[in-house]
């Protein structure tokens, strides 16, 4: 075999020199297309919340004046309504088909209600206001629906102070509180804790059907025999008002969560 020629130590110098460049370009490449992928998937994220926020800003339109439309006729009916009670005092049979009537009334009054608050642009009045005072006000509008059953309520949720609308929040807390205890009808227990930053409430019922955990927001999608889909979609639109942002899920051992992020 022939002997091997050593190269002078100035072209090894050179060599590892260029394979140094090399491997950092080829770091810094691979990191702008890590980069590139991030911001690809951020691009396509807002591109979402964008059309959905334009879906959903038409959505609103198109059910207000739906709602414009009902509220007219409506208020005639129940007027009508109620005479017909009062000159039926007598007869006990048809003043309770009256009544059924006027129910059903009420019932659709406030469907229209919360069509309208949908389709209006929520504007928070922001004051400085304890989170903790918040929440106890929604759960002390809840203890009616809590009581009747049997939901116990864990509330770990610190007094910070934070600028935001207290009405408007408390209806937020108020909605998940009393889907928490909808959901539990043979009792259990309700947790509320966090800070200025987060409120997270989770509840020990069956949880979020799959089918309807990833549309849980859209407007009229409802996993409840009863409701209109509007509630949680309010929620939302009233926390996205201020800046934040709420999310739901199922607990693993068991359960919804709803996490209100401020």
């Amino acid at each position: 075999m022939g002997a091997v020629m050593v190269q002078p130590g100035g072209d090894i110098s050179e060599i590892a020199r260029l394979m140094e460049v090399f491997n950092q370009a080829t770091e810094k490449l691979s990191r702008s297309y890590i980069r590139i992928a991030e911001l690809q998937k951020e691009l396509a994220e807002k591109d979402r919340k964008l059309n959905r926020k334009t879906r959903l800003e038409a959505l609103g339109r198109m059910a207000a004046n739906l709602a414009h439309e009902i509220r007219n006729p409506l208020g005639g009916i129940q007027l009508y309504a109620s005479m017909l009670r009062r000159d039926l005092a007598g007869d006990a049979a048809k003043v309770q088909v009256v009544d059924r009537i006027l129910a059903a009334v009420e019932g659709l009054d406030r469907l229209v209600e919360e069509m309208l608050d949908f389709g209006r642009d929520q504007e928070p009045r922001r004051v400085p206001t304890r989170l903790s005072a918040v929440v106890d006000s929604a759960l002390d509008l809840a203890r009616t629906a809590l009581e009747a059953n049997r939901v116990g309520v864990v509330r770990r949720v610190e007094g910070a102070s934070v600028s935001l609308d207290p009405e408007m929040m408390r209806r937020v807390f108020l909605n998940i509180v009393l889907n928490a205890a909808q959901a539990m009808e043979g009792g259990g227990t309700l947790t509320i804790e966090g800070d200025a930053s987060a409120v997270r409430l989770s509840d020990t019922g069956p949880g979020i059907p799959p089918e309807i955990l990833e549309k849980l927001f859209t407007p009229f999608v409802t996993g409840k025999a009863k409701g209109t889909g509007l509630g949680l979609a309010i929620a939302q639109k009233i926390v996205e008002a201020h800046g934040g942002s709420i999310e739901a899920s199922n607990n693993p051992e068991g359960g919804a969560m709803f996490v209100v992020k401020l």
